[in-house]
């Protein structure tokens, strides 16, 4: 799924959360925040239910004026 000779390439690949969840909780173990992302994950239970949260990791140059940018982006 990851190329990792792609990473800060624009790609036409959508990650969605409701259709296809399995692409985002089955990702690699080297991928970033996985070690977190299963703990969460497997504390779920029938009585409690889990959810990761969180902004996306976007590489790439920023498209908009200096003064909007945060260049850790």
């Amino acid at each position: 799924m990851r190329d990792d000779n792609k990473l800060g390439e624009w790609s036409e690949r959508e990650y969605n959360d409701w259709t296809a969840v399995q692409d985002l909780t089955g990702l690699p173990k080297d991928a970033f925040h996985k070690n977190v992302d299963d703990v969460v994950l497997s504390s779920g239970s029938d009585s409690v239910k889990t959810a990761i949260l969180c902004p996306p990791t976007i590489y790439g140059m920023c498209i908009f004026d200096a003064l909007s940018c945060d260049s850790h982006s």
